[in-house]
């Protein structure tokens, strides 16, 4: 059985630590990926086909909810964005766009529980999704073809 491959795509290297180290807890689900902006997330949804992407909201370069908004027209993907101090006006938006979840992101001072609390509450997301839809790596074998990629539109570059 496949493990449930995620992408985090964040920049915040604390918020990616624990989310790797969450995530590792659980043999179910594994990292595809990481990367810090939405450009290389675009390369990476490409190469790895991933089945469900963490995404920060603020990214250098490219909004996170400017890369949501992209990715759910070319490769629509399940995607819980990850949002900061604007939790209320940023998650509703994220929602809009096709985000299945916001969770909101620890603030400062930082503390290890806080980030914690995040990395479970993705975990029971993810588990959650899994039963819901369905086995995530069965809908991904009958998407990837031999010679892989999504049967979807191709992405489109990033502006």
């Amino acid at each position: 059985m496949l493990p449930i491959q995620v992408l985090i795509v964040s920049d915040d290297l604390i918020l990616s630590r624990f989310m790797r180290l969450a995530v590792g807890s659980d043999r179910r689900i594994e990292i595809s990926g990481e990367v810090r902006d939405a450009f290389s997330a675009r390369a990476e949804v490409e190469q790895t086909h991933p089945d469900i992407i963490v995404l920060d909201s603020q990214l250098p370069g490219m909004s996170g909810l400017s890369f949501l908004a992209q990715i759910m027209r070319s490769t629509p993907l399940p995607v819980m964005m990850v949002v900061g101090n604007e939790f209320a006006p940023l998650s509703d938006d994220a929602l809009r766009l096709g985000a299945v979840d916001c969770l909101r992101k620890p603030g400062t001072p930082i503390c290890s529980r806080d980030f914690r609390d995040l990395a479970d509450q993705l975990v029971r997301h993810v588990r959650r999704w899994e039963q819901q839809v369905g086995r995530f790596s069965q809908t991904r074998a009958k998407h990837v073809g031999a010679v892989g990629g999504w049967k979807s539109a191709p992405m489109p570059k990033l502006t």
